[in-house]
């Protein structure tokens, strides 16, 4: 393409697959050119549709059988023999470019043949896979997942352990232990093909364990010792392996697999990392013993996962494991929904000397250990807390010595970059919310002093995060909650003490997501005066004026900083859909902080979830009226008001789609939207844009008709009346091309929890011309009418009108043929 390969490479690597099968087109050069970089990586085939990964495996079997011929042919045995020729006339795909794979896909994707394919379509599978490998041996692969159970003893299992497993980088691994002979032992075997290319490995035992037995369920008791079992496998250490992730379950005292461990450890003596959770019963010991026996160079350990399995890692047990590093931890990733101990405090200040990150999640660390972590750490860069979890009282953060009053040296203050903390207990009189109380007058002031001048130390700091991250406890999802709300907390106003932060001149993020500041316009624009690097800020609050002035400015004078003023908020993302529409999903309450996680306001909204819509969720949609082009909803606990609020406020909205529910209606006064005063029909913003509305228009009174559900009338032409008014409104609709006022219980998006019986609707529009019918003459554009249900008076003369008035009408559902007149 430009002749120069480095060029090529860097063109070619920031291309996506479809562009370089456009360049690949473009001409024989840039065909030469770019072929290499298409047929590298092959991973795209692991979330590539079925019909592409049949059409690989055609190709696979075409060059196969290819081989097979080529195999079979009378002349194969004289063909060293014989002078180098020309190269055959026709060539598979994967004999001309398979030469360039380097990265494979997943080997159960890799193969889908079909049973009318051929007879034995599975020893064929295991055959077609060993021939891609033998052809192929320079490609790698990037992850693979392996439940061992479900191999067996099948000749896939061979066919895995010798030409996949020595090509993997990041291996998981799922194994079950009974206890049984040899169970581990035919995981060591599987283990031990690995080569010294693997990177990353993740080892998943669960252990059979019986309580009331106390025994591993099929335990064989003559089964005396592993060591019986003759050691045919390779010793090779890992020396690729870096990260180590392990999930023992259920390991108890003397049946532990001890020479399991200890031929595995050996192996993994390069390790660096290790992450551990999910395990009971002593499984610490036996790590623990082999992490310092084996694994020298290990700095970074991660305990728990943060699920509620983890509760069963006690504190001796943390003590233990942390007790597993010979040159100390460098970082340390603590998950455990659990109370944390003294004793877990003092083993953590043992690796003081070498700690450079620390991440939080647990419960019950008191604020004086998080401080003596930030004082007497001289490496810590990083130390990050879940403000739930980590709260730290303002007298404790500032640090002060007790004679004299001056803040205390932290070792960590000029290699500290990352922060984030929550300092709580700070005065704020006057702040409704706020329950700490000042001493004295002033005191709220002279706090935030002290904590300004503490965080001014921190001059290399880059992040400082005093606000909520929701989204960063999505790892535990005990811990998924909404916005927590920090009263008493800095004001980060100019007046309170903000510009002592000037020395933080290489700050590029700030979060105060959840905390009642007081930055306005003055302050915004001072931070990006002092701090020149910003990019991130984000808790911006909007709501007040102070506040939209800030955002105002900073969008026209510092676009490029990223106000991230909700939660998750992402750039492109503009359509959201709530629930699945089963009762299952009904858990999903509140709704409001989904809503905030789009940027630039939602365009499409779907709501299937069959819960009650409180005013909180309300006020969330009310900030997205501007963006809303399509909204579409289950009919369940939502107010009347609500509805035509949405209608009335959105000037984009083009679909409009409710589902109601049996019995439930949309009340015809409420539709009409009178003024009170005047009674002049209101105007709506979506008058111009709707073509799409959905929606079941009850409580119209029809004195003609008679049985349950009729709606009589307060006097006489009442109902008339009612039905011109609806005509009214919707004749202002004059862009609709679609409406439906009656029953679409095949269509409901809410599902099968929607799919319900089929009712009369008797208190509905008539639909007549004397009702009031031809008031809809401007909707021209109107193509389709669904009246499913209603009990209407649609005959002949108002057919005729509607195929008058409106001539791009193409369907009309819902003609009740068991009249007469309508046949």
């Amino acid at each position: 393409m430009f002749g120069i390969q480095e060029l090529d490479d860097m063109v070619c690597g920031l291309l996506t697959r479809h562009d370089l099968v456009q360049c690949a087109r473009v001409n024989k050069k840039w065909h030469a050119v770019v072929i290499p970089y298409i047929w590298k990586d092959l991973s795209c085939l692991n979330t590539s549709s079925s019909t592409q990964r049949h059409a690989f495996t055609l190709l696979l079997l075409e060059d196969y059988l290819q081989e097979q011929g080529k195999a079979e042919s009378p002349d194969s045995e004289h063909v060293a023999e014989q002078p180098l020729q020309a190269q055959p006339p026709f060539l598979s795909a994967l004999a001309k470019y398979g030469c360039w794979i380097r990265i494979l896909p997943d080997p159960r994707g890799l193969v889908q043949l079909s049973y009318g394919l051929m007879q034995d379509y599975q020893s064929t599978e295991q055959q077609l896979l060993i021939h891609f490998f033998k052809r192929h041996q320079a490609a790698q692969l990037p992850y693979y997942s392996l439940k061992y159970d479900t191999l067996g003893s099948s000749p896939l299992k061979e066919t895995v352990a010798q030409l996949v497993l020595p090509r993997v980088h990041h291996l998981s691994v799922q194994a079950s232990y009974s206890g049984k002979r040899g169970e581990l032992w035919k995981l060591k075997r599987l283990l031990s093909r690995c080569s010294t290319t693997l990177e990353k490995l993740t080892l998943k035992i669960d252990y059979r364990y019986d309580d009331r037995l106390n025994i591993y369920v099929g335990y064989d008791p003559d089964f005396q010792a592993e060591e019986e079992e003759p050691d045919t496998t390779s010793s090779t250490e890992w020396s690729s392996l870096k990260e180590l992730v392990l999930c023992p379950r259920e390991c108890v005292g003397t049946l532990q697999p001890t020479t399991f461990w200890s031929w595995f450890c050996k192996r993994c003596g390069q390790v660096e990392r290790i992450d551990i959770s999910n395990f009971r019963r002593g499984a610490d010991e036996s790590i623990t013993e082999n992490m310092l026996k084996h694994m020298p160079n290990l700095n970074g350990i991660t305990i728990g996962d943060g699920t509620e399995d983890g509760s069963t890692i006690t504190p001796d047990r943390v003590r233990s494991l942390l007790s597993g590093s010979r040159n100390g931890w460098k970082v340390m990733d603590l998950k455990m929904p659990v109370s944390f101990s003294d004793g877990v405090g003092d083993t953590i200040q043992k690796y003081f000397p070498t700690l450079e990150v620390l991440r939080i999640t647990c419960y019950g660390i008191p604020g004086e250990i998080l401080v003596e972590v930030l004082s007497s750490s001289p490496y810590l860069h990083t130390f990050h807390g879940i403000p739930e979890r980590t709260n730290i009282k303002s007298d404790i953060f500032n640090d002060q010595d007790l004679a004299t009053g001056v803040l205390k040296k932290w070792s960590c203050e000029t290699s500290l970059k990352v922060l984030k903390v929550a300092i709580r207990d700070i005065p704020r009189p006057g702040l409704e919310g706020s329950t700490t109380v000042e001493a004295h007058p002033g005191q709220g002031r002279e706090i935030q002093g002290l904590v300004y001048d503490r965080l001014a130390r921190l001059t290399n700091l880059e992040t400082l995060s005093l606000g909520d991250t929701p989204e960063e406890d999505t790892y535990c999802f005990w811990a998924r909650r909404g916005v927590r709300t920090q009263f008493d907390c800095l004001e980060m106003s100019l007046e309170s003490g903000l510009h002592k932060l000037s020395e933080l001149t290489k700050l590029k993020e700030l979060n105060v997501l959840g905390m009642k500041t007081k930055i306005g316009i003055k302050e915004i624009q001072w931070m990006t005066e002092h701090w020149p690097r910003l990019r991130v800020l984000r808790g911006l609050d909007g709501s007040d004026d102070g506040g939209k002035q800030a955002v105002q400015w900073i969008q026209e004078h510092h676009p490029e900083i990223d106000l991230m003023r909700t939660h998750l908020a992402t750039p492109k993302l503009n359509e959201i859909t709530i629930g699945g529409g089963t009762h299952e999903y009904s858990t999903i309450h509140p709704v409001e902080n989904l809503f905030s996680r789009s940027r630039n306001g939602w365009k499409v909204i779907v709501l299937t979830k069959p819960a009650r819509f409180l005013s909180s969720s309300m006020n969330a949609i009310r900030k997205h009226f501007h963006t809303l082009q399509e909204l579409r909803m289950v009919r369940a606990d939502f107010q009347d008001s609500q509805f035509v609020e949405m209608l009335s406020s959105c000037p984009n909205l083009h679909t409009f789609y409710e589902i109601g529910v049996r019995g439930i209606r949309l009340p015809c006064n409420t539709f009409i939207d009178q003024n009170s005063h005047t009674g002049e029909l209101k105007a709506w913003l979506c008058e111009r844009s709707l073509k799409v509305l959905k929606v079941d228009i009850g409580l119209v009174p029809r004195p003609e008709l008679k049985g349950v559900g009729v709606i009589r009338e307060a006097h006489p032409g009442q109902g008339r009346e009612i039905q011109g008014l609806v005509y009214d409104r919707l004749a202002r609709l004059r862009n609709l091309e679609i409406l439906s006022m009656g029953d679409t219980s095949e269509e409901d998006i809410n599902k099968h929890l929607q799919r319900r019986t089929v009712e009369d609707q008797i208190d509905c529009l008539e639909l007549s011309l004397k009702s009031g019918l031809h008031k809809l003459s401007e909707l021209t554009k109107l193509k389709e009418l669904n009246v499913s249900n209603m009990k209407t008076r649609i005959g002949v003369k108002e057919v005729q009108w509607m195929t008058i008035h409106w001539p791009k009408l193409r369907v009309l559902s819902g003609l009740d043929e068991s009249d007469d007149e309508i046949k």
